[in-house]
């Protein structure tokens, strides 16, 4: 099996365009195998409302976290559940290669 594992983080201002008068995206990069995916969380912020992969000055800070939070773990776990799906999928198909019969 492959022991790779997905890494999934926070990316901030990936078109380095946040000034504090221009908001950026937050996203989630998801990296595996040398590829790179990223995900919209559809939060805007700007750069002095951003440290540390944290919102801060912002009286929704603690909110704007915790959905963050959320979006990074939940994006981990459908992660690894679709890698360990194709691993197994992947497997079934290739016992089989060449035997396959057409279906009527």
């Amino acid at each position: 099996m492959n022991n790779k594992v997905p890494q999934v983080t926070y990316i901030y201002n990936r078109y380095k365009k946040a000034s504090p008068t221009i908001a950026a995206s937050i996203e989630i990069r998801i990296t595996y195998d040398k590829k790179q995916k990223y995900i919209s969380t559809g939060i805007s912020v700007y750069s002095n409302q951003w440290k540390g992969n944290r919102v801060i000055n912002r009286p929704d800070a603690i909110q704007l976290n915790n959905i963050l939070d959320s979006l990074l773990i939940e994006t981990r776990v459908r992660t690894k559940v679709y890698l360990c799906h194709a691993f197994k999928t992947w497997s079934k198909g290739t016992k089989n290669l060449g035997h396959n019969k057409a279906l009527a």
